[in-house]
């Protein structure tokens, strides 16, 4: 059976660790009340959750995987049209057969995202 002190130092170590939890989820919530009131955005946030050495390893790894979803690489794109309203020029026929059935594509100049 536990006498009266080993149990009041089993409640200070539970207290004193229950403490320190509440301590880490304050400074979570700090962090999270000035991205929403501040200039941060959720890029920032993110980089000072997995940059955190107190945050926990699930935190830090979700934190890291969710970054390009955030800000996306530069890619280029480019469109091709063609218009199949527009007569096919003489040099595509010959003999009244045609050799091709399309007209050459118009290419656009790529564009940025």
């Amino acid at each position: 059976m536990e006498s009266p002190q080993q149990k009041l130092d089993r409640y200070e170590y539970v207290i004193r660790l229950q403490m320190a939890e509440i301590d880490k989820l304050r400074t979570q919530l700090k962090g999270l009340v000035d991205w929403i009131m501040g200039d941060s955005d959720a890029l920032t946030c993110l980089q000072a959750v997995y940059s955190n050495p107190t945050s926990s390893e699930g935190n830090r790894i979700k934190a890291a995987a969710a970054v390009p979803f955030e800000r996306p690489k530069l890619s280029m794109s480019y469109s091709v049209t063609t218009d199949h309203r527009e007569p096919i020029p003489d040099h595509l026929r010959t003999g009244g057969a045609f050799q091709s059935t399309s007209v050459a594509p118009k290419i656009l100049k790529p564009r940025r995202r």
